[in-house]
């Protein structure tokens, strides 16, 4: 199980409200799935650790605090001896949460020797600065990898899983990459905007210069953009697809607001789902096609959804945790 999937496992599952405020449900609910097997068992006691570091009932004084970094940089001593086809996940995820309870503050998973995980939750952007010194701003339900030791020494790579927008830092000689699943973009310095959720890799280039490459199939010649130019590659496609459009539109999330030019219901429909983890529903066809041009902040999706509710004359139904209902009035 990767990270990124255990990420999701604490929070679609609700695993830290059950150990912060358990009912008879959620205590009937776990505990079958514990007796289902010893690795349940283990993967439940290391998210419960976590949760409670998290959380913490009393603050750890300085002794308790030393005594616990060296717990943890002994484990992780351990697991360096152990041959990787044998190590466990669920023992690397009890010494992964124990360290997250110190370096919480910073939203960081390290993977291994040297690389560092950046995380975000549903509504959550983080504000992350590389070791050469470029900026990230990491949208919600996103992540990004990259290698910390030697990472300006040598061209500079980046795995990207979400959205985020870049501020890249010039360094002679050296590349600095974005990969994705659809697309490796190559930049030198620059401020650009990816995208990739949905099978879809999109780049927004603000400022300087790119060049884009399909990341599947045979390598093809890179695609130069240029400011202004939003390049879309889809899963299965070997075509870039490049056009001219406004910076807001693909960059006012980092701002904590979204702008709209003509989209569809639909379309921002597909933006909530992606920003806050909510399915979202709307059984008017046609309603789904009406299109919205505007400004509306997004820092708070109850605020998101009374401006949509007002400026266009919806209603939006919150189902229950996981989904909501949009229509007419």
């Amino acid at each position: 199980m990767t990270t990124r999937e255990r990420h999701d496992f604490l929070v679609q599952h609700q695993f830290s409200k059950h150990v912060l405020a358990p009912n008879e449900q959620s205590e009937i609910f776990w505990a079958e799935w514990i007796a289902q097997s010893p690795e349940n068992k283990a993967a439940a006691q290391a998210m419960h650790d976590l949760v409670r570091s998290l959380h913490p009932v009393q603050k750890l004084d300085a002794q308790e605090k030393a005594q616990l970094w060296a717990n943890i940089q002994q484990d992780l001593e351990f697991e360096k001896q152990v041959p990787v086809r044998k190590l466990n996940w669920f023992r690397y995820a009890a010494v992964a949460v124990l360290a997250l309870a110190i370096l919480s503050g910073l939203g960081l998973w390290f993977k291994g020797a040297g690389t560092v995980e950046v995380l975000t939750t549903y509504g959550e952007t983080k504000n992350v600065k590389l070791p050469d010194g470029s900026t990230v701003v990491l949208n919600s339900h996103s992540s990004l990898t990259y290698r910390s030791k030697g990472f300006d020494q040598r061209d500079r790579e980046v795995v990207l899983d979400g959205e985020a927008f870049f501020s890249v830092v010039k360094k002679a000689g050296l590349r600095f990459t974005v990969h994705t699943k659809q697309a490796h973009v190559e930049v030198l310095g620059t401020r650009f905007n990816v995208n990739s959720r949905r099978e879809q890799t999109s780049v927004f280039l603000q400022s300087g210069k790119v060049a884009l490459t399909n990341a599947q199939g045979q390598a093809t010649k890179p695609t130069i953009l240029q400011p202004g130019d939003l390049a879309e590659v889809e899963a299965g496609n070997k075509a870039i697809n490049v056009n001219q459009t406004q910076s807001k539109l693909h960059t006012s999330w980092v701002n904590r607001k979204l702008v709209f030019d003509n989209s569809t219901l639909r379309e921002i429909g597909q933006i909530i789902e992606d920003t806050y983890g909510l399915k979202v529903r709307i059984d008017d066809e046609q309603l789904a096609k009406e299109l919205v041009t505007g400004e509306i902040p997004i820092a708070e999706k109850s605020i998101l959804f009374k401006a949509l509710e007002s400026l266009y004359g919806l209603t939006i139904e919150e189902s229950n945790q996981d989904s909501i209902s949009i229509k007419r009035n």
